[in-house]
């Protein structure tokens, strides 16, 4: 019996924007896949295509200045790239939703609460204002706001930043979408209401069974919710793999400066010292000649200045990294 097919399939996604300056190459040869049920986390820091990637994936880059110019994007088969924008219009919010990076700004500021969430149920699944009020009070009791019945006919300035955080994942769950895209979901949250945020989606996907694409620059919030990893670097995947392999044998060196910059409970001041890595994201307005990331590694050897490294896979059959010298990072971390 054949494998079930990936729920979805991106494909050598190539995004790119026109500045005064050039052409700007965000994303390149962007491939993945989501199964249904799965936690894929995409990580990167801030300028490496990340939230472009998810944005691309919901048809949501602006043109001009942006534009998809290579690859496809498969959801069930269908090509998303291919589809009008009414047909993605009908997609979005009800197969696939996505919970914003800034919820203060995402929300309407002069719509109650039910009428955010009830706009997209009567949209998509053609019910009365009355069932799409009802169908918002259940997505509030489901997200565990306090006091849902109050908080349907309160506007966003009268939430606090959690609290707005809920009524957006509220939103995106509304009409039980087969993937949610959360992007930078606990962001400019304070830490309890992180955990809180971080227990919920974990909650909702144990309970709903959906897939969750995970946009974040935490590896903290990879450990607690992924079951894969993808690592992101100046517009192209450098390493993937299931969450406990990244996290306990790194096979690219921006890996390992992204784990040594992340706070380790117990650690003391002598035993563990947190690290940065030096430098910046390169301009991505010229073709880069190498490793994009040579310029900022220790590890770098000539051959990485001059030749770009190819995914090529590791130990694990599902572990793959794109490191000219990736055997030589193949020490397990502590």
């Amino acid at each position: 019996m054949s494998a079930k097919p990936p729920l979805l399939q991106v494909s050598n996604l190539g995004v790119t924007f026109r500045t005064e300056h050039g052409t700007v190459r965000a994303l390149q040869d962007f491939s993945y896949e989501l199964d249904a049920g799965e936690t894929l986390a995409i990580v990167g820091e801030s300028g490496s295509g990340k939230s472009v990637g998810a944005l691309a994936l919901m048809r949501l880059i602006n043109d001009p200045p942006g534009r998809i110019s290579d690859g496809s994007i498969l959801y069930e088969g269908r090509d998303l790239l291919t589809l009008s924008e009414a047909q993605m219009q009908q997609l979005r919010g009800n197969d696939i939703a996505m919970i914003f990076q800034e919820p203060m700004t995402s929300l309407n500021p002069v719509l109650t609460v039910a009428e955010q969430i009830g706009e997209a149920v009567q949209l998509h699944q053609k019910v009365d204002a009355a069932a799409a009020r009802n169908r918002a009070l259940e997505m509030l009791q489901l997200v565990q706001l306090s006091e849902p019945e109050r908080r349907l006919d309160q506007y966003p300035h009268e939430l606090s930043g959690g609290m707005c955080q809920r009524v957006m994942i509220a939103m995106a769950l509304a009409c039980t979408p087969t993937i949610l895209v959360a992007d930078e979901p606990t962001t400019a949250l304070d830490v309890t209401i992180q955990a809180q945020i971080l227990d919920l989606i974990h909650d909702i996907k144990q309970r709903l069974g959906t897939a969750i694409l995970l946009i974040t620059h935490d590896l903290g919030v990879v450990a607690e919710l992924a079951d894969r990893v993808l690592v992101i670097y100046a517009g192209r995947k450098i390493e993937e793999a299931p969450v406990r392999t990244l996290l306990q044998s790194p096979r690219h060196p921006y890996t390992l400066g992204l784990l040594g910059a992340m706070p380790r409970l117990g650690a003391t001041k002598d035993s563990t010292r947190l690290t940065e890595i030096p430098g910046i994201v390169p301009s991505l307005l010229e073709p880069i000649a190498g490793c994009a990331f040579a310029p900022r590694c220790s590890f770098a050897v000539e051959r990485c200045r001059t030749e770009a490294p190819q995914l090529r896979q590791q130990g694990d059959a599902k572990h793959y990294a794109a490191c000219w010298r990736s055997d030589d990072l193949a020490q397990p971390t502590t």
